[in-house]
Protein backbone atom coordinates (compact mmCIF):
# COMPACT_ATOMS: atom_id res chain seq x y z
CA UNK A 1 0.00 0.00 0.00
CA UNK A 2 1.15 3.43 -0.84
CA UNK A 3 0.46 6.35 0.74
CA UNK A 4 1.14 9.65 -1.14
CA UNK A 5 2.49 12.41 0.33
CA UNK A 6 2.67 11.43 4.05
CA UNK A 7 6.41 11.43 5.01
CA UNK A 8 6.99 14.05 8.15
CA UNK A 9 10.43 14.78 6.41
CA UNK A 10 10.43 15.20 2.64
CA UNK A 11 6.21 14.72 2.13
CA UNK A 12 6.81 12.50 -0.36
CA UNK A 13 4.96 9.06 -0.56
CA UNK A 14 5.77 6.30 1.73
CA UNK A 15 5.02 2.59 1.16
CA UNK A 16 4.11 -0.22 4.02
CA UNK A 17 7.00 -2.85 4.30
CA UNK A 18 7.20 -6.05 6.65
CA UNK A 19 10.43 -7.86 7.88
CA UNK A 20 10.61 -10.16 10.57
CA UNK A 21 10.64 -7.42 13.12
CA UNK A 22 7.17 -5.96 12.06
CA UNK A 23 5.48 -3.73 9.51
CA UNK A 24 7.45 -0.47 8.95
CA UNK A 25 6.42 2.61 6.61
CA UNK A 26 9.44 3.79 4.44
CA UNK A 27 10.06 6.79 2.41
CA UNK A 28 10.42 5.80 -1.45
CA UNK A 29 12.07 9.69 -1.69
CA UNK A 30 14.20 10.29 0.85
CA UNK A 31 14.47 6.71 3.07
CA UNK A 32 12.61 8.08 5.73
CA UNK A 33 11.29 4.89 8.16
CA UNK A 34 8.93 4.93 10.79
CA UNK A 35 7.24 2.46 12.89
CA UNK A 36 3.57 2.32 13.19
CA UNK A 37 2.35 2.70 17.22
CA UNK A 38 0.01 -0.16 18.34
CA UNK A 39 -2.53 0.38 21.38
CA UNK A 40 0.09 -2.47 23.00
CA UNK A 41 3.24 -0.56 22.34
CA UNK A 42 2.13 2.47 23.83
CA UNK A 43 3.76 2.79 27.79
CA UNK A 44 1.25 3.13 30.33
CA UNK A 45 1.12 7.06 31.42
CA UNK A 46 3.06 8.34 34.54
CA UNK A 47 1.09 8.68 37.52
CA UNK A 48 2.17 12.37 39.39
CA UNK A 49 3.88 12.34 42.38
CA UNK A 50 1.80 13.90 45.07
CA UNK A 51 4.10 16.22 47.65
CA UNK A 52 2.40 16.54 51.49
CA UNK A 53 3.42 20.12 52.88
CA UNK A 54 3.02 20.24 57.00
CA UNK A 55 5.41 20.71 59.84
CA UNK A 56 6.91 17.31 59.97
CA UNK A 57 7.81 18.14 56.36
CA UNK A 58 9.28 22.07 56.71
CA UNK A 59 12.47 23.63 57.50
CA UNK A 60 12.49 22.40 60.94
CA UNK A 61 12.00 19.18 60.36
CA UNK A 62 15.24 19.09 57.70
CA UNK A 63 17.14 20.79 60.14
CA UNK A 64 16.66 18.17 62.72
CA UNK A 65 17.20 15.47 60.71
CA UNK A 66 20.83 17.02 59.61
CA UNK A 67 21.76 17.47 63.29
CA UNK A 68 20.97 14.33 64.59
CA UNK A 69 23.32 12.55 61.86
CA UNK A 70 27.08 11.39 63.17
CA UNK A 71 29.12 12.22 60.69
CA UNK A 72 32.68 10.97 60.96
CA UNK A 73 35.17 13.78 61.47
CA UNK A 74 38.09 14.04 58.70
CA UNK A 75 40.78 17.02 58.13
CA UNK A 76 40.51 18.24 54.61
CA UNK A 77 44.00 16.95 52.31
CA UNK A 78 46.67 19.24 52.66
CA UNK A 79 47.55 21.28 49.27
CA UNK A 80 50.60 20.50 47.67
CA UNK A 81 53.12 23.07 47.59
CA UNK A 82 54.43 23.43 43.82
Amino acid sequence: MIYFKSCPRCSGDRTVADDHYGKYLSCLHCGHVSYPTTAEAKPEPRRRRTFVAGPEHGLAATQALISSLRLPEHSPAPIPNP
